[in-house]
């Protein structure tokens, strides 16, 4: 066994396939577990890495030698994942386990378009994932799809430029009540990543915005509890509105996070700077619904306060982006929006009054964090 790993990570191309045949002969004849086909497929794509380290990333030899590595690990894994099915289709009481399924998919995703095709390939007649505009249905999964399988599909099809396809697979997977259980949290980051992707691979279309809108009420609808990833993903979703100029789904990202069945939910800095950049542009109704969110969930101000800490804030250009925006906005006449047509009454004169209040907050955070642009803001 150590003469045929030598060999391998000596011998190129030729010592990892003799190294292969090698290692399936020493695999007993009973169902792959992780010991055997997992670990291979693991090791496959471990030792065709080249060595180096991150200050080599600029050196065209050793890009090319990655390159030439990670081709290699992928068409490894082929020859392994072709062997296992053969395998199993002359053996019927064998199996596959789900990691050797997400592995195997996470290394094509790195190929070409013929190891994509493969990937899908595996999804549909392996996972029972059907692929867009087919006329017959997937044979039964032989391996059940698991949280885990669906986190490398997201992320695979991503890598493999291919992001309609992640949207496509998380859809099946909410439109069905056996695979809906399977989706979680961390999801949405990669949900809403196809997404922006997408929309900025073709001209911006407010579908990609509204379908991520969507997204965003549905897995807020379902109580999650704030956190990292909902965070990011509010981030990510707000720049795929910007993107697309989508004022209405941005606004509907906001209210679904801020007044959705979860409370005690917020939205990051750089998400309002999203907002607002599009409220700056927006009619004169969105300009009003954007400053009265801010109004009712001003929880993200909170830090402006902090006097002469502000200069280590750590998302300090953030907050001055915010500030500049909120300012920005303030300085532009706000006509009054369609429900106002008849005047205005004493709840709106009220937040004229807190409005005014927000812009000296950020004009005494700008002066405070001693931003280059302040007098300029000034004025």
């Amino acid at each position: 066994m150590k003469n045929a790993l030598g060999a391998s990570i000596s011998g190129g191309h030729v010592g990892r396939v003799e190294c292969i045949r090698r290692l399936e002969h020493r695999i007993p004849p009973t169902p792959p577990t992780r010991r055997n086909i997992q670990r291979l497929l693991t090791f496959c794509g471990l030792m065709n890495c080249p060595s180096g380290s991150s200050r080599f990333a600029n050196d065209a030899t050793w890009i090319s030698r990655l390159q030439r590595g990670i081709a290699s690990g992928v068409l490894t894994r082929k020859y392994v994942w072709r062997r296992l099915v053969r395998n199993l289709d002359k053996q019927p009481k064998h199996y596959i386990e789900p990691r050797s399924v997400d592995a195997v998919i996470k290394v094509l995703s790195r190929g070409y378009k013929s190891d994509h095709k493969l990937m899908f390939d595996i999804l549909r007649d392996i996972c029972g994932l059907p692929q867009p505009s087919e006329d017959r249905p997937p044979p039964p999964p032989k391996v059940e799809p698991n949280m885990f399988i669906l986190d490398e599909a997201l992320d695979s099809c991503i890598m493999a430029s291919r992001p309609e396809m992640a949207i496509h697979y998380a859809q099946i997977v909410i439109d069905s009540p056996e695979l809906r259980p399977i989706i979680r949290v961390w999801h949405l980051r990669k949900i809403i990543t196809a997404h922006l992707v997408l929309a900025k691979m073709g001209p911006p279309s407010p579908a990609h915005s509204e379908s991520a809108a969507t997204w965003v009420e549905w897995f807020m609808a379902q109580g999650h509890e704030d956190s990292v990833d909902i965070q990011y993903s509010l981030n990510t979703a707000l720049e795929t509105c910007h993107h697309c100029g989508d004022m209405p789904s941005a606004l509907r990202i906001a209210r679904a996070v801020l007044e959705g069945p979860t409370r005690g939910c917020s939205m990051p800095a750089l998400a309002w700077v999203y907002l607002f950049r599009l409220a700056i542009v927006a009619p004169p109704d969105d300009k009003w619904q954007c400053l009265d969110l801010l109004t009712r969930h001003d929880s993200v101000l909170d830090v402006w306060e902090w006097g002469s800490a502000i200069k280590e804030l750590p998302e300090k250009k953030v907050h001055v982006a915010l500030a500049s925006r909120i300012l920005h906005l303030l300085r532009t006449p706000l006509a009054l929006p369609d429900s106002a047509a008849g005047g205005l009454d004493a709840s709106d004169v009220g937040k004229f009054e807190t409005w005014s209040d927000i812009g000296r907050r950020a004009k005494l955070f700008l002066k405070t964090a001693q931003h280059r642009d302040y007098p300029f803001i000034r004025k």
